[in-house]
């Protein structure tokens, strides 16, 4: 297995757990972070700002989908580089994270986002997070972020998934999607038709991997947006949104949030690129990058 794909698949079942979150009332967690015993950042960098001791931690920089970012701590969360094991690697316990710099590639990171403000979570200031996280219509937004490698950059990535979902699966009809011709919120829709025969309910309201699925194409034809969403009886429905960014930096999005905002999903989509847009533009600004950029031209 890849590191890529180790990072989708660690990913995944973050989102899976996010899953439980929306619609189950879950207790807060914390997931695993990258250890470190040194300073991750060049010497001599200072952190932005006076922050509390909790919030000492130093900002994080890298390299994301070929383009430089620069992050908070507080801000962002399981932040993977290139070099980093996985968490389920033998060599996770022991590992020491070396010296970043904004030439540290980045592979993965996510961040929590509000649709009402259009604002990153900020955990010096959670506020009611956790409450607003499982209330009905949350307006908490789960963002994935994944540097994309070649394959993710073909016009065509996202006609893959829909085009697995589109293949015939006789012996697994609770896979199989068809088109239908009522569209929703300018996307295209797609079901799983079909009755489960053990429950006499239809698979689309039964089944997870028979969740409903949207879908919106670029001018070429390609699918630009894909978006499946669960039809389950539950405060907040999940949608789990996919799409990728292509101006300025090369990444994949994954966004989860709950169905009753599906009416913004193009808003979504700006506001979660607008966020990471502005990590690359706070790179640009710092004078750490500036400094090294200019070495580099020489």
């Amino acid at each position: 297995m890849t590191l890529i794909q180790m990072n989708r698949l660690i990913f995944q079942l973050l989102l899976l757990f996010s899953v439980i979150s929306l619609s189950a009332c879950p207790q807060p967690s914390k997931y695993p972070k990258e250890k470190s015993k040194i300073n991750p950042l060049p010497p001599n960098y200072k952190v932005r700002g006076a922050l509390p001791p909790v919030y000492d931690a130093p900002d994080i920089i890298g390299t994301l989908g070929g383009a430089r970012v620069h992050m908070v701590d507080y801000t962002v969360q399981d932040v993977m580089y290139a070099d980093t094991p996985s968490p389920f690697a033998k060599e996770w316990g022991d590992y020491q994270a070396p010296p970043r710099t904004y030439d540290s590639k980045i592979t993965s990171m996510g961040f929590y986002m509000n649709h009402n403000t259009g604002k990153i979570r900020d955990t010096r200031n959670d506020g009611d997070f956790y409450e607003e996280e499982n209330q009905p219509a949350s307006p908490w937004v789960l963002v994935g972020i994944e540097s994309n490698n070649e394959i993710m950059n073909r016009p065509d990535f996202l006609d893959t998934f829909l085009n697995r979902d589109l293949e015939k699966k006789p012996e697994l009809p609770s896979y199989h999607y068809v088109k239908i011709s009522e569209t929703l919120y300018g996307l295209q829709r797609y079901i799983v038709p079909g009755t489960d025969p053990k429950t006499g309910k239809p698979y689309r309201f039964e089944n997870f991997e028979s969740d409903d699925l949207f879908i919106a194409r670029d001018k070429s034809g390609h699918v630009r947006s894909y978006i499946k969403c669960s039809n389950k009886d539950v405060p907040n429905p999940p949608c789990r949104h996919r799409f990728k960014l292509m101006n300025g930096i090369q990444v994949t999005i994954d966004l989860l949030y709950s169905r009753q905002r599906l009416y913004d999903w193009q808003k979504l989509e700006k506001q979660s690129a607008d966020i990471i847009l502005g990590f690359t533009h706070t790179a640009e600004n710092d004078p750490v990058n500036i400094q090294s950029s200019s070495n580099r031209s020489k």
